[in-house]
């Protein structure tokens, strides 16, 4: 059974009058904040581009120089003029940009790469944050040739790969995509991968395998595929990883930021971690947090876990959930800390910092919420865990939590299977000792486990 630790003040508040109605005051304008959209949201803007595209040489590739001016559409963004992408000595620091997207390159992750790609559509295209744009075939070969290309050139920056037609590399050996994407990613801030060379950036979902974007298939079931740096998929259909995880491809992101963009397909029963498969990883320094946000889906199963296969993870870690696909068979599960495969020391999966999971809206047609813990399998949080469900959506199979709490389709528990959440110095006076209305306990930071879900929008 799982062990939950809570913990409250144990200071007795005494209130008079006065100091009661002011209270309450202050509660009710948080709450009228909060629910009338006062409090704002984080903003993301369109830069307008006017850069030259420089020329490189590469045995592997041809490359050419062109200069293009383009006014890139981004949702909910304001527009202000910006350089294209940072310049290789800029390393990636975070900022707050809309629709809790974290990442905080500019350059590719807000621009469109429409007028870069130009009429290199079909090809395998990077561009290079410094050296220019450098094509490929859109062949096995070729993927590993770009991937190749920006393991021996990164330095920094976000870099963008275009995949202009479907590409499969499957294979295990040496030198393989799987391989060389970890290493493509092991000295660069920001990889963006798109599968469409009009790049239009959205926040809506994929609802069906959507025609005319590009499928990247790279998979294997005897490497695991680590990714060393923030990652932006949008605009295409995939398929990546391992089979070593809790189901289906797996995607170690190794306490780097993942943003699965608008327009995301994936294939297969995809996971994707924050943190890595085994040992002892640190969130990305910049903030010290592991942070996933997923617009877009797939037609099967996905699996979104905040921290560790097996191991440690030192941070924070949040995933934040702002749409699905909805489409049949789109069941998706999220475990906030970790996952862990069982009650030994080296099966556990550790958070050392909080954990956040936030859903605030998914397709509501098919498929649904599945599982969500705030920890996971087996294991520990020594932080706290906040869970915030709201908006339109549905259960997995459109069948209601059990009475349990626990069902074979849909839970939602706030710490682990089987776990601790908190340490010992949280532990604090019982509940009675403190003031136990419904705003005192709403809105105060003093707790192990906050889960505030709200499904009168579910089907």
């Amino acid at each position: 059974m799982a062990t939950e630790k809570s913990s409250h003040s144990s200071a007795a508040r005494t209130f008079d009058l006065r100091e009661a109605l002011w209270a309450r005051a202050l509660t009710f304008l948080l709450a009228f904040s909060l629910v009338f959209g006062i409090i704002p949201s984080k903003g993301l803007s369109s830069p307008s581009v006017a850069e030259p595209i420089q020329s490189s040489s590469e045995a592997t590739g041809t490359s050419e120089a062109s200069t293009e001016t383009t006014q890139s559409p981004v949702d909910q963004g304001s527009q202000e003029t910006a350089p294209l992408s940072p310049s290789k000595t800029q390393k990636a620091t975070k900022k707050q940009v809309p629709a809790a997207l974290s990442i905080a390159q500019d350059g590719w992750v807000a621009t469109s790469a429409s007028a870069a790609i130009g009429t290199d559509a079909g090809l395998i295209v990077v561009l290079d944050p410094s050296a220019g744009k450098t094509t490929y075939p859109a062949t096995s070969a070729g993927l590993r040739a770009a991937l190749g290309y920006i393991a021996s050139n990164g330095d920094g920056g976000t870099w963008l790969l275009y995949i202009g037609n479907d590409v499969t590399d499957n294979e295990t050996a040496t030198g393989s995509s799987v391989e060389l994407l970890s290493a493509a990613t092991a000295n660069i801030d920001t990889l963006v991968i798109t599968g469409d060379e009009a790049d239009v950036i959205t926040n809506n979902p994929a609802t069906a395998d959507p025609t005319g974007y590009s499928e990247l298939i790279m998979r294997t079931g005897a490497t695991t595929l680590n990714v060393n740096s923030n990652l932006v998929i949008r605009n295409m259909a995939y398929s990546l990883g391992g089979t070593t995880g809790a189901d289906g491809y797996n995607v170690y992101m190794n306490g780097h930021d993942l943003i699965v963009g608008g327009g995301s397909w994936h294939t297969a029963a995809q996971s994707w971690y924050g943190g890595g498969q085994s040992g002892e990883i640190t969130a990305d320094s910049s903030d010290g947090s592991a942070d996933m946000v997923i617009y877009s889906t797939g037609g099967t199963e996905s699996n979104f876990i905040g921290g560790m296969y097996t191991g440690t993870l030192t941070g924070d870690a949040s995933v934040t959930v702002h749409n699905t696909s909805g489409a049949p068979g789109d069941e998706f599960n999220i475990y906030g800390s970790g996952y862990g495969t069982g009650t030994g020391a080296t099966a556990q999966a550790h958070l050392v910092g909080n954990a956040t999971i936030t859903i605030d809206g998914m397709g509501d047609t098919n498929g649904g919420l599945g599982r969500l813990l705030g920890g996971g399998g087996y294991g520990s949080t020594t932080g706290k865990i906040t869970i915030n469900v709201s908006g339109p959506g549905r259960f997995s199979n459109n069948v209601p939590l059990a009475a349990t709490g626990d069902s074979a389709t849909s839970a939602i528990i706030g710490g682990w299977d089987e776990g601790n959440v908190g340490t010992t110095d949280d532990l604090r006076p019982a509940i009675e000792d403190m003031e136990s209305t419904r705003e005192a306990l709403a809105y105060t930071d003093d707790y192990i486990i906050k889960t505030n879900v709200d499904t009168s929008a579910y089907r």
